[in-house]
């Protein structure tokens, strides 16, 4: 008996003592994950020199812990850190994000004026595309909680966590509806609505600056509108988060006066420590190029990054007129830096336009204020943001609205941070 305990013991031992070896290499390879992404932040974060000079990694679970940890140490504005933005995930998220990859419902939802809740974006091939749901329906309840501005806590905990949603919503002035959707994979599509309006204005809905066939899809659409002899432009970037700077000037290129040829689209300005690596991007105006004196862009605070590039660096070469609300305010880009099984987005560099400007904090001002109309689709010439730019266009005068609250998108996060970014490989 007494032997047999003393085998049960040292195969205890021996099992204790692999598991203990297991957790012990386990939490070296961590460290050194740790490591590794603080001693990348030291060299190219763009206000590396603030960082202190080691960390105590116990402290810290993952690479998303040390890349929150970095943003305390940038620069004050408005009494908070200016950087929001830096974080990491893992690869296989990032991937999915980059080629516009979701399992979702396909639906976006926003308040407005902090009171009623409506539809405002449906992605194509979605089951809320499928179920003929769009913008401009207003909502009741979700999952059974009514949908009210005190509720939106509720509302999007549901959003996040429900792989079926039952909504109940108004068909008209009060007759009310129900649907049930389903989350699915499916390809979002970065061109949300395109069309032209009295056969001279070009209009496109344009999502995210990322997607295998995104830059196909942009360029087919241009020649459409230079087949079509479109005169004016306007862009709706009011939920345009950012994405690759490469799609950006793709787009650029198709817009610029041609006359903008070998001038500076962007320059990347890197901190002090990796000055020698900072480089232009150049305007190459492309075939379907439109040759515009001027274009239209309709923002909001959620047109954000590379969104925000765009517009500052086709404002040092054309006329840029802006409708809606101010901009986001992220002049800053990362580079995506591979670390074990995730990657690290610290904020790596600036964007400055031919001018040199790229002081956008703040945001970038609006030349006509105006509301998100959550009570029009896309395309609708009465839709408040467009009215204002056909307005404009024809009249050369603002249009004065009586709505000028923005809507509170409840699934939008302004610390969001892995939907804002800008690309910055060549």
């Amino acid at each position: 008996m007494r032997t047999i305990i003393a085998i049960i013991t040292i195969v205890f031992l021996l099992y204790s003592c692999q598991a203990d070896d297991k957790n012990i290499i386990a939490q070296a390879r961590q460290n050194v994950v740790l490591d590794s992404s603080y001693t990348i932040c030291k060299n190219i974060y763009l206000w590396n020199e603030a960082l202190p000079n080691s960390i105590a990694l116990d402290t810290f679970q993952n690479t998303k812990h040390v890349l929150e940890y970095i943003r305390k140490y940038s620069p004050l504005l408005n009494g908070k850190n200016i950087d929001r933005w830096s974080f990491a995930m893992d690869k296989s998220s990032w991937e999915k994000i980059n080629n516009n990859e979701t399992t979702d419902f396909g639906i976006k939802f926003s308040y407005l004026n902090d009171t009623t809740l409506w539809i405002s974006q449906v992605y194509k091939n979605s089951d809320a595309f499928e179920k003929k749901l769009k913008r401009g329906i207003r909502i009741a309840s979700v999952n059974g909680i009514e949908a009210t501005f005190a509720n939106k806590t509720q509302i999007t905990k549901q959003l996040s966590s429900s792989n079926v949603l039952n909504i109940e919503f108004y068909d008209g002035i009060d007759i009310k509806k129900r649907e049930t959707l389903y989350a699915k994979s499916f390809i979002k599509n970065s061109i949300i609505y395109a069309t032209i309006i009295e056969k001279k204005i070009g209009y496109f809905v344009f999502d995210i600056f990322a997607g295998k066939n995104t830059i196909n899809n942009i360029n087919d659409l241009f020649q459409d509108f230079r087949q079509a002899n479109v005169t004016d432009l306007v862009i709706d970037l009011r939920y345009n988060h950012g994405g690759d700077g490469n799609i950006a000037l793709t787009l650029a290129n198709l817009i610029t006066p041609k006359e903008s040829k070998g001038k500076v689209f962007t320059r990347i300005i890197n901190n002090q420590k990796n000055s020698l690596l900072n480089y232009s991007l150049f305007f190459e105006p492309s075939n379907n190029n439109l040759d515009l004196k001027r274009v239209f862009f309709i923002t909001s605070p959620e047109t954000a990054s590379a969104s925000e590039a765009l517009i500052n660096s086709l404002e040092a070469v054309m006329e840029v007129k802006l409708i809606g609300g101010s901009s986001h305010g992220k002049p800053f880009g990362f580079f995506t830096i591979p670390i074990g099984k995730d990657y690290i987005f610290p904020i790596a560099f600036k964007n400055i336009n031919a001018n040199g400007y790229g002081d956008y904090y703040n945001g970038i001002p609006v030349d006509i204020e105006v509301g998100d109309d959550l009570m029009h689709d896309f395309g609708d010439i009465e839709e408040s943001c467009l009215k204002a730019a056909i307005h404009y266009i024809k009249t050369g005068k603002k249009l004065q609205l009586k709505n000028n609250n923005y809507s509170n998108a409840i699934n939008y996060s302004i610390e969001q941070t892995d939907l804002f970014y800008f690309s910055g490989q060549k």
